[in-house]
């Protein structure tokens, strides 16, 4: 094998199911009170893209508690965490349904709904409205306009608590023999566009010898590469690169936009390799490889 060719990073599999179980715990504690707060913000807040934000806020919450305990616990397993999000959504979902109960009915209404009473509570607002979301208490939405809201709310919910969690997780490498996430990150935007077919398939396959024929960025250019490092300092052995093209130009509405083409992702390298890399950074002519 070529010197400048080198292996993909990918999760051992490793878990412990302590992680899962600190999650769904932290999960049932928070979700009570996160949901009534929530549900209080979406009944006085009349504005529908505020509730959009409000909502996906809530739903983030969830995802990034789960995705710091999954990485204390170590959970090296890209199925576990989407499980464990998902199951962490559902419980966000059950929560901002107790507070909705809360925030209409007030002390009146119990503080955890059965499955029994949860049901009995869907089926009296669907048939007699409820506040939804954008909507006047004047004017209540029922029936099957009400349940598409209620279907995409949960949706949201559940789906950007999964991925909030899945993320983190599948997208850092983990160090076995030192113990440790690969959490620090260096970016390098310096570098032109690789944009030849020959060094893009190089890339695909783990090969860097191309970063020995890159040029340096052309200044406010709207397009270039971006190398990423990951490392950690517990972790002397290895450091991981992703290399992407970057795209930037005005979207509809004249607002800049990046748009990123992923040519190489968390390649592992050797951690004597940090240097030569991080030198990219001070991009002006060619630099050598001395390896």
């Amino acid at each position: 094998m070529s010197s400048n060719i080198h292996p993909f990073y990918s999760h051992s599999g490793k878990f412990g199911v302590h992680g899962p179980i600190l999650a769904l715990m932290a999960a049932g504690i928070i979700a009570l009170p996160l949901g009534i707060i929530y549900s209080y913000l979406i009944k006085w807040i009349p504005f529908i893209y505020l509730n959009v934000f409000i909502t996906i806020g809530y739903g983030f919450a969830f995802g990034f508690i789960t995705a710091w305990l999954m990485k204390f616990a170590k959970v090296r397993n890209r199925g576990v965490a989407l499980l464990t999000g998902l199951a962490v959504g559902l419980i966000a979902w059950w929560g901002s349904w107790n507070g909705c109960a809360r925030a209409l009915i007030g002390s009146q209404a119990p503080w955890l709904l059965t499955p029994r009473q949860l049901n009995i509570f869907i089926k009296f607002l669907y048939t007699e409205g409820s506040w939804g979301i954008g909507f006047s208490s004047s004017a209540p939405v029922t029936g099957i306009f009400l349940a598409i809201i209620w279907l995409v709310e949960g949706a949201a919910i559940v789906g950007i608590s999964a991925v909030a969690a899945f993320t983190p997780i599948a997208t850092t490498p983990f160090c076995e023999l030192h113990d440790c996430w690969l959490n620090e990150k260096k970016k390098i935007e310096k570098l032109d566009a690789f944009v030849r077919p020959e060094h893009i398939e190089a890339f695909k396959a783990g090969d860097i010898a191309p970063l020995e024929e890159s040029q340096p960025r052309v200044p406010a250019s709207g397009r270039f590469s971006r190398l990423t490092l990951k490392h950690s300092d517990s972790c002397h052995d290895f450091c991981t690169l992703s290399i992407a093209n970057v795209t930037v130009a005005p979207d509809k509405k004249g607002n800049m936009k990046e748009t990123e083409q992923e040519l190489m992702t968390n390649l592992l390298v050797p951690k004597s390799m940090f240097d030569y890399l991080a030198k990219f950074e001070h991009a002006t002519a060619k630099v050598s490889m001395g390896i």
